[in-house]
């Protein structure tokens, strides 16, 4: 269960509400988080963005819901 807290940055009870009301389509069984101070972001940007999009084309995601905390 969730926290109160939890809710006010990852409005993800939301969205596992609107899949069971048929609204959207089936979540991604994996999510993925970025976090942290990121003084030099080329590696996030060479390798790992390119790296996490494969992997959720290769999911059939499509769609992503980004939340900036």
């Amino acid at each position: 269960m969730q926290s109160p807290e939890s809710k006010l940055y990852s409005p993800v009870w939301r969205l596992w509400e609107l899949e069971e009301r048929g609204i959207i389509g089936q979540l991604a069984v994996t999510n993925y988080s970025f976090m942290g101070y990121i003084p030099e972001p080329m590696h996030l940007v060479s390798d790992t963005a390119p790296e996490v999009a494969q992997d959720l084309r290769e999911d059939g995601v499509d769609a992503v819901f980004l939340n900036p905390v």
